[in-house]
């Protein structure tokens, strides 16, 4: 589907994949489950979907929430 040299992290998901907003939502959803089913957890609310415009902005979302959740299992 995507060419690995014409991927750049600046890629809006709208504009340079043409994804709608479904789709998105479509996309986000079986992330969320892969990331759950590894035991990771990872959640995003509206607001947080709606603020994510670019490839960048998912992964950085992605870390806010794996990293966080990393640590508290080192402490035990």
């Amino acid at each position: 589907m995507f060419e690995q040299h014409n991927f750049k992290m600046t890629m809006r998901f709208d504009e340079d994949f043409g994804l709608d907003r479904f789709a998105f939502n479509e996309m986000l959803d079986f992330l969320e489950e892969e990331f759950t089913s590894m035991s990771l957890g990872f959640r995003l609310d509206m607001i947080e979907r709606n603020d994510i415009e670019t490839v960048l902005d998912l992964l950085e979302s992605i870390r806010n929430q794996i990293v966080p959740n990393e640590k508290a299992f080192e402490d035990d």
